[in-house]
C-alpha cells in the first residue's frame, strides 16, 4: 500500500487497520520514510513495521553526502 499523506496516514495507523482485518505476516517499507513521521511512532513498534533511522530519507541524504565528502 502506497501511503501518499503519511503525515495524516502513517504506517502504523494502515498496519493496525489491516490487522483488525487480517493477520499480517509481516510489514516491508519500500522506499523511505520521512524522519518527522518515523519520530510520531512509537520505536518499539519499528522493527514491526520495517522501520528505522536508516530508512528515513534524512539519514540516506547524510550518509550520501558524506561519502561525496570523502572521495574529494
Amino acid at each position: 500500500m502506497n501511503l501518499i499523506s503519511p503525515d495524516e496516514v502513517g504506517p502504523d495507523f494502515v498496519f493496525d487497520e489491516v490487522a483488525k482485518r487480517a493477520e499480517i505476516a509481516r510489514a516491508e517499507l519500500v522506499g523511505l520514510v520521512p524522519a518527522r513521521v518515523l519520530t510520531q511512532i512509537s520505536k518499539s513498534r519499528w522493527t514491526e513495521l520495517d522501520l528505522s533511522k536508516e530508512k528515513t530519507i534524512e539519514w540516506c541524504l547524510a550518509a550520501r553526502n558524506r561519502a561525496m565528502q570523502n572521495l574529494d
